[in-house]
């Protein structure tokens, strides 16, 4: 009798109905993944395709995380792409992923570039795996390049493809479906809130708190933390990039990302890196919307302008442009400044429905203007001469600018502050090739991985292009995923 009881106790508690200390409920995986965005959908996937059994924890209500809001990806080589008569190659996407950086104001740049081509060589084959799996591209076909500057060129719309609407959702609900098929078990509003360590160092499993009070993961293999950046979490934003704390209230990233993975990480020795930044998406107030440049001029708090409002049809990295220099260029955010002419309408209409706003201006002179933004008044005049000079064909743009240049000439005369808005973090903790997480002295925390915004830091830097982020997560999470599942 006594051996049937304690048999019967561990079998409840293989199936995941046992409960341990203090009442917890317990489950049990090989693999316990902590966050249900991209990173943690994919790796989930990968992991069961290589015959473990996973759990995926997702604290809010909704699968997706940040992704919800992605385009796509960019990928060179895949079979989609030979399919639709598309020619971009490995050496054309790594030109442009690394050349960009030439106009980073801050030249922050990469770990090591060699780390970047391996993953762009093998980029169009593990997109395939996503097709294997079912996944039908849903958008169109375009390219984007600078002509003559073939380490600008980028076909921003290969698979599967940016055309200027949100496709993230589709790629979620795609991902979510093929997860259960292949016996994923999603449980949401469940939040990981610490690791389980062994005392020989090994991750064993996550104590998180679901619907019904706290919960024990027992994962036999390992733990992946896939919990997003920290772009929500203003105490971390101030511990880490304290000049950019103050626009915490601009950023799109998923209401998921507080820093939860960092914090459990670093609980049990995981190292971050010491040069976070975030993924800018150009700028915003309390009620202008996204802006990503424009035929007006942005001027700094010493009212001069910084940066080319706009640039040649062709650059993808447009938000990451703006944003960037606005960050080093006009710390304390920037003034949008335009006047009454049509083509500024929707400003326009932004500013008279928000005239009493601390971030909104309106004037008859540009005299008048600059005094209201508080910027030097004969410094903001020159700004508009310049341009004006330049829209009329009598002068260069001082800073370049060859299109979209518009005269500011007709009264009265606007202005809209626009602080730097992000979507998400360039950081995370120090991880090896497999994307094990590892320790201050460089070993591996055994049992425990991160993928996504939570080790992405030697991949991305701060300029960069459209689908790059879930391209880099997309290889982490095949990686990561076959890597646990195997782990013994």
């Amino acid at each position: 009798m006594t051996l049937l009881i304690v048999l019967l106790a561990f079998s409840l508690l293989a199936c995941g109905h046992g409960r341990g200390r203090a009442g917890a409920v317990n489950r049990q995986a090989d693999v316990i993944i902590v966050g249900g965005g991209m990173g943690g959908l994919s790796t989930a996937i990968f992991a069961a395709q290589s015959g473990a059994s996973v759990i995926v924890l997702e604290k809010t209500p909704m699968l997706g995380g940040s992704t919800v809001f992605g385009g796509g990806l960019t990928v060179a080589g895949s079979r989609w792409q030979a399919e639709q008569g598309v020619t971009f190659n490995a050496q054309e996407m790594y030109d442009g992923w690394v050349g960009l950086q030439r106009d980073d104001p801050q030249q922050m740049g990469f770990y090591n570039r060699a780390l970047i081509r391996p993953m762009v060589d093998r980029s169009g084959e593990r997109f395939n795996r996503l097709l294997d799996l079912g996944y039908v591209p849903q958008f169109h076909l375009g390219t984007s390049s600078v002509q003559g500057d073939p380490g600008r060129m980028l076909i921003s719309s290969t698979p599967p493809g940016w055309t200027g609407r949100w496709t993230g959702s589709f790629f979620v609900e795609f991902l979510e479906n093929t997860a259960r098929n292949l016996g994923v078990d999603i449980h949401m509003t469940t939040r990981g809130l610490e690791l389980i360590q062994a005392r020989d160092g090994r991750i064993t499993g996550v104590i998180a708190r679901g619907p019904d009070g706290e919960i024990r993961y027992q994962a036999n293999n390992a733990v992946v933390l896939a919990t997003g950046g920290i772009s929500r979490n203003p105490e971390l934003m101030q511990r880490f990039l304290p000049n950019l704390a103050p626009f915490v209230p601009f950023t799109t990233a998923a209401i998921g990302h507080m820093g939860d993975g960092l914090i459990m990480a670093e609980a049990v020795g995981a190292v971050p890196h010491d040069d976070f930044f975030l993924i800018g998406l150009g700028l915003q107030n309390e009620f202008s919307g996204m802006f990503m440049g424009g035929p007006g001029i942005l001027v700094n708090q010493e009212g001069r302008r910084y940066v080319m409002e706009t640039r040649p049809r062709g650059f993808i990295d447009h938000y990451s442009y703006i944003y960037n220099f606005t960050v080093a260029h006009a710390p304390g955010g920037a003034f949008y400044v335009f006047d009454s002419h049509e083509a500024f309408a929707a400003h326009i209409q932004a500013v008279e429905n928000n005239i009493n706003h601390a971030n909104a201006f309106r004037a008859n002179t540009i005299a008048d203007l600059a005094r209201a933004m508080g910027v030097p008044p004969a410094n903001l005049q020159a700004e508009v001469d310049q341009i004006n000079a330049a829209a009329a064909g009598q002068a260069p743009d001082r800073l370049g600018r060859t299109v979209g240049i518009r005269p500011i000439s007709q009264a009265p005369f606007y202005a809209m502050r626009m602080f730097p808005m992000d979507m998400g973090t360039i950081g995370g903790v120090v991880t090896n090739e497999y994307y094990q997480v590892l320790n201050a002295n460089g070993q591996v925390i055994p049992g425990l991985f991160a993928v996504g915004e939570m080790s992405n830091r030697r991949y991305i830097a701060p300029m960069y292009f459209s689908g790059l982020s879930l391209t880099v997560t997309l290889s982490q999470s095949i990686v990561a995923g076959e890597k646990a599942a195997r782990l013994r």
